[in-house]
Order: structure tokens, then sequence, then C-alpha cells
């Protein structure tokens, strides 16, 4: 199938979760008694912070984090477009699936930046007065939900790059499923990025949609890695060899993003320091893949040097 084909079924996919996340799930979290927060009220101890004073710097450093992120990826996908419309065949489609990648990683920055900007907006995380009230609790699902598409173009991509082929389907099984049930779970009302009332019980799911988050990376990444490793170990031009490199490396920081991601919602509070950590790695991995799939001219010219 054509990589625009599988866009188009994934828009879909992505517009099918989000209009049920906004007319189901929420109004059903808050029927369950979410709140929002910050909330200066003691008996409200789900999360420390009794002030928009307490989390104002983490979350513009999120913001400007996520911003960048979307900035760089927009360059990029610039310059991926312009590369694939250079080739044809096999190169064509590897560069087309990397492009579709980069994509939706971006869109889930994007929904951050916007629900980051819709939090500094507000000093609250919702509500319910306003047209734009419940962006940022939506804002962060999604932002999940166009991560995990994302793996299993990168799965294709990096496929095309050792193989020159689609993976199998025993491959790509195993991505899909993790992330229906990630979908799947994110739905439920029970998935609440907030806080809830004293005294109500509710099942709280979020670390299990955080670990399905990291596993459908974990998939496609450790998958990733394998077919990268052996296509270096069987590339006998330098040049190719050291580009390939680059895009393993590019791989393992984005493993790195995925596993800091996890590490900040076991502790069930918001943008924590591992978010620090985890941005440098989120835009170390963007770059060098880029540089290792595209390969600029600049970039070329230098390997060149180094390898002569």
């Amino acid at each position: 199938m054509e990589p625009y084909k599988y866009l188009i079924i994934f828009l879909v996919v992505s517009a099918a979760f989000s209009c049920i996340y906004v007319l189901y799930t929420i109004p059903e979290q808050i029927e369950k008694g979410g709140i929002s927060y910050p909330n200066d009220n003691p008996n409200y101890t789900w999360i420390y912070e009794k002030t928009w004073s307490d989390i104002s710097i983490r979350v513009w450093t999120a913001f400007l984090a996520y911003l960048i992120i979307v900035i760089i990826s927009l360059i990029l996908i610039f310059f991926t477009v312009r590369a694939w419309k250079l080739f044809a065949g096999e190169v064509k489609i590897t560069l087309q699936f990397f492009g579709l990648a980069l994509f939706f990683y971006m869109l889930g920055a994007l929904a951050m930046v916007v629900g980051t900007g819709v939090l500094i907006v507000m000093k609250q995380s919702y509500r319910t007065d306003v047209i734009y009230g419940l962006i940022y609790p939506c804002s962060l699902p999604i932002a999940m939900m166009y991560s995990g598409i994302a793996p299993y173009f990168m799965l294709k991509f990096s496929h095309w790059t050792s193989e020159r082929r689609d993976p199998s389907k025993i491959r790509e099984i195993p991505i899909l499923a993790t992330l229906v049930a990630m979908i799947v779970v994110m739905i439920s009302p029970h998935n609440w990025f907030g806080m809830y009332r004293p005294g109500v019980n509710v099942l709280d799911i979020r670390i299990y949609t955080n670990g399905l988050l990291l596993l459908v990376n974990l998939l496609a990444v450790i998958q990733i890695i394998a077919f990268l490793f052996r296509k270096i170990s069987r590339e006998p031009e330098p040049i190719r060899r050291a580009r390939i490199r680059t895009v393993l490396a590019g791989f393992i920081a984005m493993l790195g993003f995925f596993i800091c991601y996890t590490a900040d919602a076991m502790t069930h509070q918001p943008y924590t320091v591992w978010m620090f950590v985890a941005y440098p790695f989120a835009w170390a991995a963007i770059i060098l893949l880029y540089l290792g799939t595209v390969a600029p001219e600049w970039y070329i010219s230098w390997l060149k040097k180094k390898y002569r």
C-alpha cells in the first residue's frame, strides 16, 4: 500500500479518537469527580502544588520545549519532502515513511504546544465556563495517540532502509495491537490526566496508558535497532555505514525520551525533572534521524573528510 494511503487511514483513526474523547471521555471524567489543578484546597492531595506559581516555570519550559520540537520537525519535514521529490522507487518510499513518522511525532508535540499554551492562559488544567476550557486535558491523550502511531511508520522506514521492503506482518502486528490497546485504554473515563475530589473511588489507569505508549515505542525501536545493526555489519561503504549509525543513534535517543516520559508518569506529578531530561533526547533524536536519512550535502561532505 502506498504511504499516502496509510496517512489517510491513521488521520481518520486520529479524528475518530479525538471526537470520542472530547464528546464522551472528558465529560465522563468530570462527572466522576475530576477537578482542575492547581488547587489551593488543602484536602486535594493528589498534587503537592497549591498555586499556579508552583508549576508555572515547569509548564512554560514544557511549552517552549515542545514548540522547539515542532519547529525543528516542520523544518526537517520540509527538507525531507523536497528530498523525496528527487528520487523514485525504494529511496522515495523510504523517505516518505520517514516523513510520515516525523509528521506524527510533530503532531504529538503540536498537541502539547496547544495544550500547555491554553494551560498558561487559563492558569488551570481545565474550565467548563469557556469554549477552550477543555483543550488542555484533551491535548495529553491526543499527543500520546500521535506518538503511538509514529513508531509504526518508523518501523516501516527502518525496514525499507535495511531491507528495501515492508516488514512482515509478524513484526507489524505487535505494534498495531499495542497501539489499539493503548487507544482503548485512553478512551476509558478512568484514564484521567488530573486529580479527583477527595473520597472519589476511581480506578487510576494512567500508568497503564503511559506503559503502553512506552511499549509500542519499545516494540518498534528494538526491532529497528536489530535491523540497523545487521545493516551496519553488512555495509562495506564507510559513508553509508556512518549514516546508518547516525540513524541508530537517533533511535536510541528517542528511546531515552520515552523512558524519561514513563518515569515522569510514575511520579504522579506533572512536569517533573524527568521531563527536563527527556526534552533534549527528543531534540537529538529528530536531528540525528534527519542527518542519517536525508543526509544534507554539508553532512555528507563532513563524513567524507572524516573517512577520507
